[in-house]
């Protein structure tokens, strides 16, 4: 269970004595056994157990006979409750949903792509209430909780997902990102996530639905205990396997329409080597919110994290330079303006409240404990509601956000005699996982990880060692401009190598 992915489809597909002792199927059992043992969490909602040992038996008969297989073939994965799998549920923690099954055949067009080339496919895992809070709860599978502290959140809305693989009991992911969904509960459970490029991955196949506009917002993505393994499961995700499935889905159109506005340079089969000297590393620390304590203020360890994290690079012979950039105060009314203007069906659609109906009466409700919405996502209806009656408002916002994205991958992607790219580092949020329920109390400080959804530019969360007080994983955000998912996978790596990334918790 020690191995990398590429390393372990190796071992898997070598039929020599060396690696005698490694099969899809031994290696299967390995993982649920370590499922089993992460039970605690409650971080994988349904598992495909019984088919997964028939997919891997498959493959090692295969194999045997001197069969192709899949590139990947044998390497167990896990994916987010809100992406189609064939047989599984499909609920994204909504009660009104609850039932709702993936038919066969039915697989989002990640899912197929990852399937294709072998991965096996443990479960799916928790959320939380329609993918919108950053705390993995809902009424219908319950919480999820940290591996590292039980009674600490593991974020949100990919919660579930992030926590298997921090416990060691996933080597990696599906998640999505429309605020921070892949990042924050990467932080949390100090793990690598990735939020690639707008167009990289197709977002097809998962609820809420992820078609039209919401593409400039959202991305799907992979979380990982190493920053290698990120590089493997984005080029399957996306790869022309997951881009026909795409087309060929319901809303494939729509998808083809608009992944083509800007095209992304393709992604190599390994890593490049990397030489920092032709690197330039900005680090900011403005505050994201520009309202006097409405978002909590980085706490020294994460600021810490992110001195660490520039030191590195710039030993290695990156240069460094301090920014400030004003407008990210305005990264909530960025963000929910962009949101409200991408939207085609009203969120509160999304958990089950008709159209015609104000929120705040279900507001009431949850308060008085006769609700099955959860407080974050009523509240986040509400404020969909109040801002339809602020049209200029969201329209400025929306304008501000376009003119700041284009600025800042300008910024990020030019090149000088002195180098030849360019990095931000950013903190990944505050300070490190609270507890249960905590949330509530500061509800706008995933602002950090939600600013560069709506300034469409890809960002890598690294882990960056333990804090010594609360004994949580700390990390930083990696942002660059469109289209350079190499090179933030590249400076994730060389992070890793200098602090040693993912420590497994004592779960």
């Amino acid at each position: 269970m020690g191995m990398d992915i590429e390393s372990l489809a190796r071992a898997i597909a070598d039929r020599s004595p060396q690696h005698a002792h490694v099969s899809a199927s031994a290696t299967l059992e390995a993982y649920i056994a370590a499922m089993v043992a992460a039970a605690p969490l409650n971080a994988l909602v349904a598992d495909r157990f019984d088919q997964a040992r028939v997919e891997a038996s498959a493959i090692d008969a295969a194999l045997e006979a001197g069969k192709e297989v899949g590139e990947y073939a044998g390497v167990p994965i896990t994916v987010k409750e809100c992406f189609a799998v064939a047989g599984m549920p499909n609920t994204s923690g909504v009660a009104a949903r609850t039932g709702v099954r993936v038919p066969p055949g039915g697989d989002a067009p990640v899912v197929t792509a990852l399937k294709a080339a072998g991965f096996v496919i443990m479960g799916v895992t928790n959320v939380s209430e329609a993918c919108m809070w950053f705390e993995s709860h809902n009424s219908v599978y319950g919480t999820t909780c940290n591996p590292y502290d039980l009674s600490r959140t593991c974020g949100g809305s990919s919660g579930g997902e992030a926590a298997l693989v921090g416990a060691g009991a996933s080597l990696g992911g599906v998640t999505s990102d429309v605020g921070g969904s892949t990042r924050m509960p990467a932080f949390f459970n100090g793990v690598f996530g990735l939020k690639p490029s707008p167009g990289r991955v197709p977002n097809l196949g998962q609820y809420p639905l992820g078609e039209g506009e919401i593409q400039h917002i959202l991305s799907t993505g992979p979380v990982a205990r190493r920053a290698a393994d990120l590089l493997p499961l984005l080029r399957v995700m996306s790869s022309p396997t997951a881009a026909t499935a795409a087309a060929a889905a319901p809303n494939g159109p729509l998808w083809n329409e608009w992944s083509a506005v800007e095209e992304l340079p393709p992604l190599p089969r390994q890593l490049p080597a990397f030489d920092a000297r032709r690197l330039r590393v900005l680090t900011c620390l403005t505050h994201p919110c520009d309202v006097p304590l409405a978002v909590t203020r980085v706490q020294p360890a994460m600021i810490g994290a992110l001195a660490r994290a520039a030191g590195v690079l710039q030993a290695a012979g990156a240069s460094l330079e301090a920014r400030e950039y004003p407008a990210f105060g305005k990264a909530f009314d960025m963000w929910s303006a962009k949101l409200a203007l991408a939207r085609r069906v009203p969120f509160k659609s999304h958990i089950g409240i008709p159209d015609h109906e104000w929120v705040i009466g279900h507001l009431a409700e949850c308060v008085l404990g006769a609700s099955l919405h959860t407080f974050p996502a009523l509240l986040l209806a509400l404020l969909e509601d109040i801002g339809q009656l602020m049209p200029g408002r969201t329209q400025r916002s929306a304008a501000l956000a376009d003119e700041l994205g284009a600025e800042l991958n300008a910024e990020l992607s030019a090149s000088s005699e002195a180098h030849d790219a360019s990095v931000l580092l950013f903190p990944s949020f505050p300070y490190p996982a609270p507890r249960h329920k905590t949330t509530l109390f500061a509800p706008l400080d995933w602002v950090f990880t939600a600013l560069f959804n709506v300034l469409k530019l890809p960002v890598v969360q690294v882990p960056m060692g333990i804090d010594h007080e609360s004994r949580l994983p700390l990390g930083v955000q990696v942002v660059g401009a469109r289209g350079s998912e190499v090179l933030l996978l590249q400076v994730a790596a060389a992070l890793e190598a200098a602090t040693g990334g993912w420590m497994r918790p004592s779960l």
